[in-house]
């Protein structure tokens, strides 16, 4: 099953089962490098300054140009990687580990004959990376392929915090280390 109903609405116990589940896969604190083929190992990449800075300017080279009818001038292209910078010093600052990216609607499979936290299936996990937790909250609390309502996404990152504490993290603690 989908965690949408079949108008493409979000169903809302089942994003918040998701959420749940996040927070139990972020709270396992997975290395970055992991066992691989007995003596060997796989080490994560990270989703670092570069890689983000990769993914952001695809919206410069793609999206901006379409909907200006125009080449971006280099003015706009070095203010747009200079407030990316920024965004990305922020979140450079924040809990890291495995991120999964492509955490939403369309990799998680609904099984109403589980319980707890197996009543939800992933797919799609071969793109993980080593990088900021709230990656992957905000996929699912974002879903671009799915209208969230404002009042569900706020829910969705309730329930993933809440999660998260009663698993023992001290989310409030990390967020003051970091100066936010």
């Amino acid at each position: 099953g989908k965690i949408t109903d079949e108008s493409g609405a979000p169903i809302p116990a089942r994003y918040k089962a998701a959420s749940e589940l996040l927070a139990k896969l972020h709270a396992a604190q997975v290395s970055r490098d992991l066992p691989y083929d007995r003596a060997k190992t796989y080490s994560l990449p990270p989703y670092d300054h570069d890689a983000l800075m990769i993914e952001a300017r695809l919206m410069l080279e793609w999206y901006v140009p379409f909907r200006l009818s125009r080449a971006v001038s280099d003015e706009e292209s070095q203010t747009f990687n200079l407030l990316w910078d920024e965004l990305i010093a922020v979140l450079g600052r924040s809990e890291t580990g495995l991120i999964l990216r492509d955490y939403h609607s369309p990799n998680l499979i609904w099984r109403d004959e589980k319980s707890g936290t197996d009543r939800l299936g992933l797919v799609d996990i071969q793109d993980a990376l080593y990088g900021p937790l709230s990656y992957d909250v905000s996929s699912l609390a974002q879903d671009a392929r799915v209208t969230i309502p404002e009042e569900l996404e706020r829910q969705l990152t309730g329930a993933y915090c809440a999660a998260r504490h009663a698993l023992g993290a001290d989310l409030a603690d990390a967020a003051s280390r970091r100066g936010a």
